[in-house]
């Protein structure tokens, strides 16, 4: 009787027992892809960037005599490379103290600007030599190359001529030129003084037309225009004016 008992409780609790460790055995095992998969997710990219960007090239566009591409090679970051920024200084001492900002791209290479340089009687110098560097971003570190140097020709537009300067009142201004080839923009200045030692100079009008009029309670003394190309900015939401002539003055 006694072993017959014994027969039917291992019949019952053997096949528990093994229920129990086969539980148990998956639960176990769904614990370990659960920390691989945590693993997984924790893992993140450096950067850290290892390689700065380098060989920096300036050349200048053809088309814009002070529009100027620079080129370079990629900066090495495990994580990637948020974006560029670019520089230039009119020496290699002032890239370090008082750069100047060309643009942002996330690419390795960016059209820029340069202003014009002139002279003390306000000619444009014909060539000038600008340097160059590029800086590499990410979220938590920066790099920033050597530099380079470009010399820039400089063309000058011829200015306008046939100047027509009308005053049909006393605060009415109507002024006429002739259009200058390649030109597409024309700045008038005018000129007044504030007291007998002071003369102030400011722009009255900015556009491509080649007749303007405008109205004005100020004693202008004298009014000057030069012509210029328009340049559109690197992030296309804006342009300069480069390029410029000589000044014209109005009879």
């Amino acid at each position: 009787m006694k072993q017959s008992l014994i027969r039917i409780l291992l019949l019952f609790l053997v096949p528990l027992f093994l229920s129990i460790c086969l539980v148990f055995s998956c639960k176990k095992d769904n614990d370990d892809d659960d920390d691989a998969k945590n693993s997984i997710i924790k893992v993140s990219l450096s950067t850290k960037i290892t390689a700065s960007p380098s060989n920096i090239v300036a050349v200048q566009d053809s088309a814009k005599s002070n529009a100027v591409t620079i080129t370079w090679n990629k900066a090495e970051c495990e994580a990637g490379i948020s974006y560029y920024r670019v520089y230039y200084a009119e020496s290699e001492a002032l890239l370090k103290k008082s750069k100047l900002y060309v643009g942002e791209t996330a690419e390795t290479s960016l059209t820029g600007v340069l202003p014009l340089p002139f002279d003390e009687d306000g000619e444009l110098i014909p060539t000038k030599k600008y340097y160059f560097l590029v800086k590499a971003y990410t979220k938590t570190d920066v790099a920033q190359s050597g530099n380079t140097s470009c010399e820039i020709a400089f063309s000058k537009l011829a200015y306008p001529t046939k100047l027509k300067h009308l005053r049909p009142s006393a605060t009415t201004h109507s002024f006429s030129w002739k259009a200058v080839d390649s030109a597409d923009e024309y700045i008038i200045y005018g000129q007044y003084s504030i007291n007998e030692n002071t003369t102030k100079v400011e722009i009255i009008s900015q556009g491509p037309e080649t007749k303007v009029s405008f109205n004005s309670k100020t004693d202008y003394t004298a009014f000057k225009i030069c012509a210029g190309q328009t340049i559109k900015s690197s992030d296309g939401n804006g342009y300069y004016v480069g390029n410029l002539s000589s000044f014209a003055v109005f009879p």
